[in-house]
């Protein structure tokens, strides 16, 4: 006559095996490779191939004063996209009624793409000569630095003074070779060099 297990015993001895399958890797891990915590050394190979942390300064000039209660934020815009969704905001601080600065730690070898906003019932961007919001700004960060912009206006307000445009080539500095598709930002102006690296905006 056969036995059968019952329910009992068979979880209990599911369980155990669990248990044992589980515990065991760690319990051996923590021996054998000594894994307890240890205080970092400073010259360690991590340290070592850390990126340089340097202060880049943002000074901003305004076309005009801003009205009672409104502010000015410097917008870092996401990394992959330049779109709004992961903006942050950094508040400027007045230097005076035109001008607004803040400063602020990135690595080094990052390259920004920002702009300015103004903060006051609702979030305005600022505006290319037409009233189009600026998509973003580029600045790449090598040392500490100091980047003064100059703000046309804000989303909605056409520019009623007079525009002009910047043309340029762009190649390499060893070869001399032009270089095609290359992003070129101009005050919040983007445009692509063609084949010959030529670009204007």
């Amino acid at each position: 006559m056969k036995t059968r297990n019952k329910p009992e015993t068979i979880f209990a001895s599911l369980f155990k095996f669990l248990l044992i399958i589980i515990l065991i890797p760690q319990l051996v891990s923590c021996q054998f490779l000594n894994l307890s915590p240890t205080t970092p050394d400073s010259s360690s190979a991590a340290d070592a191939l850390a990126t340089p942390t340097v202060i880049v300064d943002f000074l901003l000039t305004l076309p005009s004063a801003l009205a009672e209660g409104e502010r000015v934020a410097l917008a870092i815009r996401d990394d992959v996209t330049g779109l709004s969704y992961n903006d942050r905001l950094y508040d400027m601080v007045k230097e005076n009624d035109w001008q607004y600065s803040v400063s602020l730690p990135f690595p080094s070898g990052s390259v920004l793409k920002y702009r300015y906003v103004r903060i006051g019932v609702a979030i305005t961007p600022e505006a290319d000569p037409e009233g189009t919001p600026v998509r973003y700004r580029l600045y790449s960060v090598v040392d500490a630095a100091s980047v003064a912009d100059g703000l046309l206006g804000w989303e909605g307000a056409v520019l009623s003074g007079e525009t002009g445009s910047l043309a340029g080539t762009l190649s390499d500095e060893v070869t001399g070779q032009p270089l095609p598709d290359i992003l070129v930002s101009v005050a919040g102006a983007l445009t692509l060099t063609d084949a010959n690296g030529d670009y204007q905006v």
